[in-house]
C-alpha cells in the first residue's frame, strides 16, 4: 500500500485553548472570527443556539462540532454536505453559509430550505479576507493546530489588490460531467510552491471520461492529474506542499493528463479514460509568482466530461517518460554557457505496443530544444516524431523552443510504436547560471521528460479492416544520407503482403530486401549495401497488398 511519509500528523488532543507566543494558529483565528461574528445569543450562542451549533463554547467544542459535523438542516444534510469537510470548501455547509457573490460566486447558492446566509441580514456580512480565512483553513485540511494560512497576505490582497484572478469557466452541463477546483492558493511576491490535493470524485459507478479541460493561471508551471491505483490508500486531507515535503512515494499512482498551460484534451472517438466508482485523483499544481510586489491567487478549474461505460472501444493511457528511466543516467548540466545536448533511450525488454495520440515535452528555463525519434535496431536515431521548435499547437516551426509552452503534437492517425524497439529523446540546454544544474522540482532546477497519451490497440472497427489501406502513413528512411546501413521504417495496420526493393535512378534493381506476408506492427527493415555500390541517390519501393510507396535516399561511401 502506498504511504505518505512524515506529513503533517496532527492530534485532536492538541486543543485550541493553548496559547502561542508569537502567533495564533489558523483555527484560533477562525474560532475568534466566528465567535465574534456569529456567537451572539441571537445566532449561535446562548442557551438555545441556532441549529444546535454553539460558537460561544470552547475552541475544542467548536472544532469538534464543525469538522465532519452533520448539519441539523435537513436540506443541507440531504446533499451529503458536512459543516466542514476537510479540504473541500465546496462541500462545507459553513463555507456556503458565509460565501457571497461579491467575494466569490463559485459556491452553490443556498436554497430557501437551507436557511439564510450567515451572519443574518441585520448584521454585516464577513469581510472578503475573513471569508477567505475560513476557506483557506478548510482548503488546507481543517486541522486543529496549523499555521498554513498567511492572513496578513490575504488581507493585503483584498485591501490593496494583487495580480488578477482567473475567470471560472462554465461547468459541464448536467449529466455530461462535473467540475473540480483547486484553489485559490495565495503566493507572495517571488514565492514558488507545488501542491498535491487528493480528491475523491464520488462516482456512482463505472464511468468513461472522453474530455478534460483545464483553466489555470498564466504563471502556472504545470498541472497534472494522477489516478490513485491503490483502493486501500487513505489520503491526507487538504493541500500538501511538496516543495517543503519531498519524501513522497507515488508508486501507486499513474498519470492521467499533464498541462503546462490552459488546454482541452478531447480524446479521439472510440477512446476514453476508464474510471470506476472508487476513483481517487491526485491533483498536482506547481506555480511561481514572478511579481516583485503583488500577491498571486493561484487557481485551477478542471472540467471533466463523461459518457456511459461501454461506449469507448479502447482505454486511453498516459505516461511520463523520464531521462534515465531505463538506462540509469542522471541529469547534469554544467554552467559553461555553452549548449549541452543530452540523449537518452526509452526501451522495454518485452513487447509493449502503443498507438500514440499525442506527445509533449518538459524542461525548465535553460532548455533550448527537445526532439524525439524512433530508435533503430542498432541504437541510432531513426524517424523523428517530435520537433521541439514547433509552436504550441504544432502547426509550424517557429525556430526556437518555448520551454514554458512546449508544443503538443497530436496525431490524427495514432502513431504505432512498440517500446521493445524503443524511442530516443534528446534535449538541449544552455546553462548560464552560477552553478551546475541537476534534476529537481523547482524552476531553479532542471528536468528532462516527455509525456504521451496512447491506447494499446488501434482505434479501428474490425469491419473496416479489409477495406482500408494496410499501411499507416508512408515509409521513412533513416539515417538519410547513410554510409553503412539504412533502415526503412513502415507500419502495417493489419496483415498484408509486403515487398521491398531498392533501385538506382536508372531503374535498375539493386536489391530485393523482402517479399513475404507480415502481420500488423511497426517494422525497421535494414539495408546494407553490398558489392561495389557507388555513392549517389537510390529509390526504395515498398509494395503493400499491391499499393506502392517510394522514397529517395542518399548513399555516401
Amino acid at each position: 500500500m502506498k504511504k505518505i511519509k512524515h506529513l503533517f500528523f496532527f492530534s485532536l488532543c492538541f486543543f485550541m485553548g493553548l496559547s502561542f507566543a508569537n502567533a495564533q494558529s489558523d483555527f484560533q483565528q477562525v474560532y475568534a472570527l466566528i465567535q465574534t461574528k456569529c456567537g451572539s445569543a441571537a445566532c449561535h450562542g446562548g442557551a438555545n443556539p441556532q441549529g444546535n451549533l454553539a460558537f460561544d463554547g470552547t475552541p475544542t467544542s467548536v472544532f469538534n462540532s464543525l469538522v465532519n459535523g452533520t448539519p441539523t438542516n435537513p436540506a443541507a444534510a440531504a446533499k451529503g454536505h458536512k459543516l466542514v469537510v476537510p479540504g473541500r470548501p465546496d462541500q462545507s455547509y459553513l463555507m456556503r453559509k458565509v460565501a457571497y457573490d461579491d467575494w466569490d460566486d463559485y459556491y452553490e447558492e443556498l436554497e430557501a430550505a437551507e436557511g439564510n446566509v450567515m451572519p443574518p441580514n441585520n448584521l454585516p456580512k464577513l469581510k472578503k479576507h475573513e471569508a477567505e480565512l475560513i476557506r483557506q483553513w478548510i482548503l488546507h485540511g481543517a486541522v486543529p493546530n496549523s499555521f498554513d494560512v498567511d492572513i496578513d497576505l490575504i488581507e493585503d490582497y483584498y485591501t490593496n489588490g494583487g495580480l488578477p484572478s482567473i475567470e471560472a469557466p462554465a461547468p459541464p452541463a448536467a449529466g455530461e460531467g462535473f467540475q473540480l477546483r483547486m484553489g485559490p492558493i495565495f503566493l507572495a511576491p517571488g514565492e514558488e510552491n507545488e501542491f498535491f490535493k487528493y480528491q475523491d470524485i464520488e462516482l456512482t459507478g463505472d464511468t468513461e471520461v472522453n474530455r478534460i479541460d483545464l483553466t489555470m493561471n498564466d504563471e502556472s508551471h504545470h498541472f497534472l492529474i494522477y489516478h490513485v491505483n491503490d483502493n486501500a490508500f487513505v489520503p491526507q486531507d487538504g493541500l500538501i506542499p511538496i516543495l517543503e515535503t519531498q519524501n513522497i512515494d507515488m508508486s501507486g499512482e499513474s498519470v492521467v493528463s499533464a498541462w503546462q498551460q490552459s488546454h482541452s484534451y478531447k480524446l479521439p472517438e472510440k477512446s476514453a479514460f476508464f474510471w470506476d466508482e472508487n476513483t481517487l485523483l491526485n491533483l498536482n499544481y506547481h506555480a511561481k509568482n514572478y511579481s516583485a510586489n503583488l500577491t498571486l491567487p493561484v487557481d485551477a478549474y478542471i472540467n471533466v466530461y463523461t459518457q456511459t461505460a461501454g461506449t469507448a472501444q479502447e482505454e486511453m493511457f498516459a505516461d511520463l517518460f523520464i531521462i534515465g528511466a531505463t538506462s540509469g543516467n542522471g541529469l547534469s548540466i554544467p554552467n559553461s554557457g555553452n549548449e549541452v545536448t543530452i540523449t537518452d533511450a526509452i526501451k522495454t525488454n518485452s513487447s509493449y505496443p502503443m498507438y500514440i495520440w499525442n506527445l509533449t515535452s518538459h524542461t525548465h528555463q535553460t532548455g533550448t530544444d527537445y526532439d524525439i525519434y524512433r530508435r533503430n535496431p542498432n541504437g541510432t536515431k531513426g524517424e523523428q516524431i517530435y520537433e521541439g521548435f514547433y509552436n504550441f499547437d504544432y502547426t509550424f516551426n517557429q525556430g526556437y523552443y518555448d520551454w514554458e509552452h512546449p508544443p503538443i503534437r497530436t496525431f490524427e492517425e495514432p502513431l504505432f510504436l512498440d517500446l521493445k524497439d524503443g524511442l530516443i529523446h534528446e534535449a538541449k540546454y544552455v546553462n548560464d547560471t552560477d552553478s551546475y544544474l541537476y534534476w529537481g522540482i523547482t524552476t531553479e532546477d532542471e528536468m528532462m521528460l516527455f509525456y504521451a497519451h496512447y491506447t494499446k490497440a488501434a482505434l479501428t472497427d474490425t469491419e473496416e479492416v479489409e477495406n482500408e489501406t494496410a499501411i499507416n502513413n508512408s515509409l521513412n528512411i533513416s539515417p538519410n544520407p547513410f554510409s553503412n546501413a539504412a533502415y526503412i521504417n513502415y507500419e502495417l495496420k493489419h496483415t498484408a503482403d509486403v515487398e521491398i526493393e531498392i533501385f538506382d535512378l536508372l531503374g535498375n534493381s539493386v536489391a530485393v530486401l523482402l517479399n513475404e506476408q507480415q502481420p500488423s506492427g511497426h517494422y525497421n527493415q535494414e539495408f546494407i549495401p553490398e558489392g561495389n555500390l557507388s555513392s549517389g541517390l537510390y529509390l526504395a519501393r515498398l509494395t503493400v497488398d499491391g499499393t506502392t510507396f517510394s522514397s529517395k535516399f542518399s548513399f555516401v561511401k
